[in-house]
């Protein structure tokens, strides 16, 4: 599956069985893994493995979500 988002403050991503890809395509903020926080900007991209996770995006950004 995969969905393109457009953030524009904050955005929650809940998954318990899929391997998460998100590729920032514009923007900049931050990406929150459960308790590890990232900086991200425009051409970044982030894996996160598969079980159950909570993602937060905060920042003005779009991005590409792809469920595996």
């Amino acid at each position: 599956e995969i969905a393109q988002c457009l953030v524009g403050s904050e955005m929650c991503i809940r998954d318990s069985a899929s391997f998460i890809s998100v590729i920032f395509v514009s923007g900049r903020g931050s990406i929150t893994v459960d308790s590890r926080t990232l900086e991200f900007k425009a051409g970044e991209s982030f894996f996160v493995t598969a079980g159950k996770k909570n993602i937060i995006i905060h920042g003005e950004s779009e991005c590409i979500v792809t469920h595996v």
